[in-house]
């Protein structure tokens, strides 16, 4: 079984994937770690330093996780599960981060902003770039 955990990228511009594979009641105590790394990977995807990418992650805090009931979440979450059914990347037990899967999703549009769309890619870069 996958995890599939968008997160909010600055101010709601985009959600971000991450995506961990077979997380169990073990390893189930180190999420934070793992959305962390996951986080550090999805930004490393942009072309930003990785010296800013910590800066972010210093300046942002804590991990804090919780449960959600938002419809759109729900939706981006399912789409975004589509999305990996109708690729021809495989989740890859051996390892708990799936970065392939991330890429891809990463750099792919699912979240539709008025008047336009995003790519979390794009988004990361462009924020994180202000940042420096």
């Amino acid at each position: 079984m996958a995890w599939m955990l968008p997160f909010h990228q600055f101010r709601n511009l985009s959600y971000s994937p991450i995506v961990l594979a077979d997380i169990n009641a073990k390893n189930k105590k180190d999420l934070p770690k793992l959305i962390k790394l996951g986080i550090e990977e999805v930004f490393s995807y942009s072309n930003v330093p990785p010296v800013q990418i910590k800066k972010y992650l210093l300046k942002a805090g804590r991990i804090e996780l919780s449960t959600n009931h938002s419809r759109s979440l729900i939706t981006i979450n399912n789409h975004m599960i589509q999305d990996i059914d109708y690729s021809r990347i495989d989740i890859n037990y051996s390892t708990i981060l799936q970065p392939d899967l991330m890429k891809f999703l990463a750099d792919t549009i699912h979240r539709g902003l008025k008047p336009q769309y995003s790519i979390s890619i794009e988004v990361a870069e462009n924020e994180l770039s202000k940042l420096l």
